[in-house]
């Protein structure tokens, strides 16, 4: 079984988010995902698709599927994480 742990780096010029996924029960990284073009992200303009799982040794072991929303404050806010 595995964990997902998410990690955000916000630098200006990098624009990315990555997610780290963890195993269970050796809480070891086993990959990470990295998505890219947040500067693209808006209220209209939602982040939504496969994107790479990579292993520590580049390797890629699978796709993770990522949907990002920005909503304006006072409303409800939905996080889902799909694995496949």
């Amino acid at each position: 079984m595995f964990i997902f742990k998410y990690v955000i780096f916000l630098a200006i010029d990098a624009g990315e988010l990555v997610l780290k996924i963890f195993d269970t029960e050796t809480n070891r990284v086993i990959g990470t995902v990295k998505i890219q073009n947040l500067s693209t992200l808006s209220i209209s303009n939602s982040i939504k698709g496969y994107h790479p799982m990579f292993s520590n040794k580049g390797d890629k072991l699978g796709e993770l599927f990522v949907s990002l929303r920005l909503f304006l404050p006072g409303r409800k806010l939905k996080i889902s994480l799909f694995s496949f």
